[in-house]
């Protein structure tokens, strides 16, 4: 490999148009985790005359991750921290009034679990969620959803009444072009689901909570008595790694000054912490996962006893 290769480049291999077509049935069961697909974005867009009312403005737009950033700018080293491969993008403007107009862009995100993974960090609980690809949610002027390896997005500008239901209407067509629909990534099936707060399920990659060395992890958020508390579970190679990553919290609390003690009612080897910043938190490490909470959710016990069986037999994801 050359070392003088482009710096969006580096970072993409170390993280490592017609109508749509009839989507295809793929062998079960499917593992969003390590599946793959080879349908390209450009195909899961809608073709030139497949619109109707509307006129493809220009021709489809390609990307890589050497010139993502021309598209993005600033927003591109995130889509390459997930595993960006390709974009496809193009501009819909409507025959009777050009000042109408839809923005379509397919992101090929290489495997689901990254697709779902940039989806949801760009996603937040208090938007209008519809049944669309894994998930989806839509307004007046935006849409996205995230299906197999492709996160769609969809931005209308524009004076029109109807405007939501069109991009629902594009968004639904272009879902049925794509081969396969996998379902959330199982692993966030291991946390309980008493308490949760919907549509708050992450997968990270980039510094979870601030800190490096906490990556890769799920995060799910649950209720608590003033504000939701993240619950995040930190997936190390081995139980040693866990073990460290454990300390390491340990000594990034310390620096803060925070108290720590035995927290009673979970299991053995689970700590309360008293953070200045932060409030309550609970640590804890089960095989070659380190678990935090950020905040005191109700039935913290519970859920930390929970997490803990559900991951002592878990294999690698």
């Amino acid at each position: 490999m050359e070392i003088n290769m482009p710096r969006t480049l580096l970072i993409f291999l170390l993280l490592s148009l017609p109508c749509a077509v009839a989507a295809q049935n793929l062998p079960a069961p499917v593992d969003i985790e390590s599946a793959t697909w080879t349908q390209e974005p450009e195909t899961v867009l809608p073709g030139p005359d497949c619109l109707e009312g509307w006129h493809l403005d220009g021709k489809v737009d390609l990307y890589n991750p050497e010139n993502l950033y021309e598209y993005i700018d600033g927003a591109a080293e995130a889509y390459l921290l997930y595993g960006f491969q390709k974009l496809a993008t193009c501009r819909f403007l409507l025959d009777k009034d050009d000042s109408n107009e839809i923005t379509i862009d397919v992101y090929d995100m290489r495997i689901p679990l990254q697709a779902f993974g940039i989806y949801a960090s760009e996603s937040s609980p208090d938007q209008e969620f519809v049944t669309l690809g894994g998930q989806g949610h839509a307004s007046d002027t935006f849409l996205a959803f995230w299906q197999a390896k492709f996160y769609v997005k969809m931005v209308f500008f524009g004076d029109l009444k109807d405007s939501k239901k069109i991009l629902l209407d594009i968004a639904g067509n272009m879902s049925k072009s794509i081969e396969g629909n996998p379902p959330q990534p199982r692993f966030l099936s291991l946390f309980p689901e008493q308490g949760r707060v919907p549509h708050t399920e992450q997968f990270l990659l980039k510094a979870p909570l601030g800190h490096e060395f906490l990556s890769p992890a799920y995060q799910v958020s649950y209720q608590a008595k003033e504000r939701p508390v993240a619950v995040v579970v930190s997936v190390a190679d081995t139980p040693e790694l866990a073990a460290e990553r454990f300390e390491k919290y340990r000594e990034y609390l310390k620096k803060s000054k925070s108290p720590e003690s035995p927290a009673k009612g979970f299991p053995e080897g689970c700590l309360r912490a008293e953070d200045r910043y932060l409030g309550k938190s609970y640590l804890g490490k089960a095989g070659r996962y380190f678990i935090l909470f950020l905040g005191e959710p109700q039935d913290g016990a519970k859920i930390m006893t929970q997490l803990f069986e559900n991951l002592q037999d878990k294999k690698k994801p």
